[in-house]
């Protein structure tokens, strides 16, 4: 199939950008749709929307297709191609501008995804997004849109087809090309759907297949894209019409919220709904049917079309490579692996506004393992959070971010990995002799030593810098470790390995032709151990830069805290606060100005300052434009396509570091997780301050 260049360019946009929001409109949702977004307009949260506004008229300011065309084209096209490319963006702008976009995000919205037909589709992904319009906006899309999709099908030089299907409710359909355009608004906000589809040949299809749906049904406006996309429109109006079930009608869609609060934003997913039939997908690629439920006789249809009636997955059981058919047995690992996730259940998240915080609430619904059963995905997804608090205690009140988790259980899933290489893997055995080998060399016990340690509980905490900058400020990580004396035997196992390794390294780097010539060799890379004060524990890694100077991170132990940090300053801090010489974060700072400290055990807790982070990027984009701009202008080569790329680059950088500097309304973040519910349900909270137009100072 051969696609110009600008049937292509079209086609693309027309099946892009649909941003928006939604209400009831859950209604129009089929049934077996496993995830859902659903939005609706909230005057509380006006003010807010002004600002992502603001942000989306900077970048339309920012004119990024003029800034390609104008300065990058030049030099990579042809005047002919040049004068051709520029009629094309001059035709899609007066296209895009003939649709009223916006009118889309006045009211209500719903994106929606579901695998439909594995079976039998080429491409089983399929995706809704719905907008409720009002009388006014109706008529203008109704024309924009058509508008636009006669032209990617002008363009396409017969290749894309746009056919519109008028579907009467009780009537049937008629179905015909889409020049009847006036006709067919006058049937707009009826309970006649319009729907108008491009279609295309895709793959080795006998004929052509949708692959944009727009409908018009009563207030709402319907879109699907992807391979039969119509279908997934038809079933929307069905489900409008309440001849086919929809998503709002389904009990786990109201369990799934349930205890949550309604708000503005509501995101829906159902991990088994998507797995389900992607189940189905797989026995169609193996080209067999397999059923490996225990509860019954297990079938397995082999390609000759014999029919094998024994349990064979069960006898299968045990058995390794070279015992079993390769694909029964590839079919078996693949299922093992999905069977694994079925311990997450439906997912919900609900965003409101509360008062200058934007607070999102997720809930994740968990199946816990039986009694007496191991599921190492479990045990990372649900840690205790035991203790919370002592971690916090070492997060200084003025600390730029942090992170803190309570550690995961790594061994269930190591006992896991090796069993399974030993059944999938052909001469498993002999490589896990291998592993236990270099275990026995090293004096290291991964499931014992290494793993446990890896799998602690650990804070990371972030400084502000003297100034905005994207490289951050110091930094250090603290874990309270129940078994020091194995980490400092192990850490010293890595020092010796790495002070004897990297010098090997860098005079290979400097006596290579390749790299010698390159500041590269010029870096002097050490590891050094402290003599003095409370610092003689840690090791140093000191790291010499051409033109940078020296850069030093410390790691080692400190009484039963394991510490890596970027300087000896942080340490002392941290100590400092957990000495109770530097107030915590807990007692003063953005979590208790937010009033969102958690109460209860908490297994994950995270805080940033999204604007100062942003902020940050700004000047080192603005900058790094300004010098990509100046050099390019400077290199001697004004004039040439290195340079003029050069300055279109800087140009690039400067205007994304202009976009972002509007986003100046962001403060700090803090969320935090809980496993609920006897370890049923894992919630997180996330709380984000927003500046009111005044405190921005613009």
């Amino acid at each position: 199939m051969r696609f110009s260049l600008a049937a292509w360019t079209v086609l693309a946009l027309c099946t892009a950008g649909a941003e928006a929001r939604a209400d009831d409109l859950t209604a129009t949702v089929p049934d077996d749709a496993f995830f859902v977004f659903h939005s609706s307009v909230d005057p509380a949260q006006s003010w807010i929307d002004e600002y992502y506004a603001e942000v989306l008229t900077a970048v339309i300011d920012a004119d990024f297709p003029g800034l390609f065309v104008d300065q990058i084209a030049p030099q990579i096209m042809d005047s002919a191609d040049l004068e051709q490319l520029k009629g094309l963006r001059d035709l899609i702008e007066g296209l895009l501008r003939s649709v009223p976009w916006a009118s889309m995000v006045e009211h209500e919205m719903i994106i929606a995804e579901r695998i439909h037909n594995p079976t039998e589709s080429i491409s089983p992904h399929q995706f809704l997004a719905a907008f409720r319009l009002d009388a006014e906006s109706r008529i203008d899309m109704h024309k924009g849109l058509v508008k636009l999709m006669k032209t990617c099908s002008l363009l396409s030089e017969g290749e894309v087809d746009l056919v519109l299907t008028i579907d009467h409710p009780g009537d049937g359909v008629s179905t015909g090309n889409a020049d009847a355009l006036a006709s067919a608004s006058r049937m707009l906000g009826s309970n006649t759907a319009l729907i108008y589809d491009l279609r295309a040949p895709i793959f080795s299809a006998a004929a052509k297949v949708s692959v944009l749906s727009v409908a018009f049904h009563g207030d709402d406006l319907l879109i699907s894209a992807n391979v039969w996309a119509d279908s997934y429109v038809r079933d929307a109006i069905d489900a409008g019409r309440g001849r086919a079930g929809s998503i709002a009608s389904m009990p786990a869609y109201a369990e799934a919220f349930a205890g949550l609060p309604m708000g503005s934003e509501r995101t829906y997913f159902d991990l088994g709904a998507m797995l389900s039939p992607m189940r189905d997908g797989m026995e169609l690629w193996f080209d067999k049917e397999f059923d490996f439920s225990p509860a019954h006789g297990v079938i397995v249809e082999f390609d000759d079309g014999a029919t094998k009636t024994a349990e064979v997955m069960r006898e299968a059981h045990g058995k390794g490579w070279g015992e079993v058919e390769p694909e029964v047995l590839f079919a078996k690992g693949a299922f093992e692996l999905m069977d694994l996730f079925d311990v997450f259940g439906t997912m919900a998240t609900v965003s409101y506004i509360d008062g200058q915080q934007m607070v999102t609430e997720h809930v994740m619904h968990l199946n816990p393992p039986r009694a007496g059963e191991e599921n190492w995905v479990y045990n990372l997804v649900a840690p205790s959070g035991d203790e919370f608090e002592p971690l916090l205690e070492f997060v200084p009140a003025d600390a730029a971010s942090f992170s803190l988790y309570q550690g995961f259980d790594l061994v269930p899933m190591y006992t896991w990995a090796r069993a399974k290489v030993a059944e999938y893997v052909p001469d498993g055995e002999r490589y896990l002799a291998y592993a236990d080998a270099a275990q026995a060399f090293l004096d290291m016990d991964l499931e014992h030593d290494l793993l446990p340690l890896m799998g602690s509980p650990a804070v990371s905490i972030q400084f502000a810098p003297d100034k905005p900058s994207a490289m951050g400020g110091d930094w250090i990580i603290v874990s309270p470790s129940a078994r020091p004396e194995v980490g400092k035997r192990f850490n010293k196992r890595i020092v010796k390995s790495a002070q004897h390794l990297l010098p090997l390294l860098m005079d290979a780097l400097r006596n290579s032709p390749e790299l010698g010539m390159t500041p590269l060799a010029d870096i002097d890379l050490r590891i050094v151990s402290n003599d003095d004060g409370i610092y003689r524990s840690l090791d140093r890694i000191e790291l010499e830069l051409p033109f940078l100077g020296s850069i030093n991170a410390y790691w080692g132990y400190i009484g039963e805290f394991e510490i890596m940090a970027s300087s000896e300053d942080a340490v002392t801090y941290v100590l400092e606060t957990i000495a109770g010489e530097q107030p915590n974060i807990l007692e003063a700072g953005p979590v208790v100005d937010m009033n969102a400290q958690p109460t209860g055990p908490t297994a994950y807790a995270h805080m940033s300052n999204y604007g100062a982070d942003i902020q940050g990027a700004v000047a080192a984009l603005q900058g790094a434009g300004g010098y990509m701009g100046f050099f390019g202008g400077m290199s001697g080569k004004q004039g040439s396509e290195e340079a003029m790329i050069m300055q279109a680059v800087g140009g690039i950088m400067s205007r994304v570091g202009s976009i972002l500097s509007h986003i100046d309304y962001l403060g700090h973040s803090f969320s935090y997780s809980q496993v609920q519910d006897e370890g049923r349900v894992l919630y997180t909270r996330t709380s984000t301050h927003y500046k009111l137009p005044e405190e921005r100072g613009r």
